[in-house]
């Protein structure tokens, strides 16, 4: 069985509904572990979408005149879709 996902030691520097939010992400890595193939293809571009959809509200919130080019955009969601992800990771490896 996979550890969980935030270690119990640290519960005290979460709030109190952390242990809720904590279980979900638990629970959601439990689900994602089995997903189909067609599912797991199809996670990181809805990821992609999901964050265009986030700029593209931000942009409208803040009334920006033009968007980026859609190379730049991709881009920066890759990176942070991947780089992210690693950090984290990264950082729970050196906790322990």
């Amino acid at each position: 069985m996979p550890r969980p996902f935030w270690p119990s030691e640290n519960a005290a520097l979460f709030p109190d509904g952390s242990a809720a939010l904590f279980a979900d992400l638990n629970r959601f890595r439990h689900q994602a572990a089995a997903l189909p193939a067609l599912g797991l293809s199809s996670l990181p571009v809805v990821s992609l979408l999901f964050v265009r959809t986030i700029e593209r509200t931000f942009g409208q919130i803040w009334h920006t005149a033009r968007r980026r080019p859609l190379l730049k955009q991709w881009a920066a969601y890759c990176g942070v879709l991947v780089l992210l992800p690693l950090g984290i990771g990264a950082a729970r490896q050196e906790a322990v």
